[in-house]
């Protein structure tokens, strides 16, 4: 499957520290106007979080940066990876870091 292929080569990028270049490009992605291509960016971002975990290895202030725009989409599904990225970047750094 492309799509697992995809996830796997962004995340072994963000195993030898590249997670600011990987996370530039996956929000940029989540603007796409193709709704499968951001959602599929947009959960790349959520495993990103959800594996290696913020702030040592992801960098937050991007994320959080390209978080509200997420909020935003057309696409439902999209607007649900935005509120499970929130939850899970809430879970690393505490409510006060994620506001609107």
């Amino acid at each position: 499957d492309d799509s697992r292929a995809t996830w796997e080569c962004c995340m072994l990028l963000i195993e030898l520290e590249q997670a600011e270049a990987v996370l530039d490009m996956l929000l940029k992605v989540t603007m796409h106007k193709v709704p499968k291509v951001a959602l599929a960016a947009a959960n790349a971002v959520l495993m990103a979080v959800q594996t290696f975990g913020t702030p040592k290895v992801v960098p937050p202030n991007m994320i959080l940066k390209g978080l509200a725009p997420l909020f935003d989409a057309k696409d439902a599904k999209v607007r649900a990876v935005a509120k499970d990225i929130t939850l899970e970047m809430v879970k690393w750094l505490g409510p006060g870091a994620v506001k609107r």
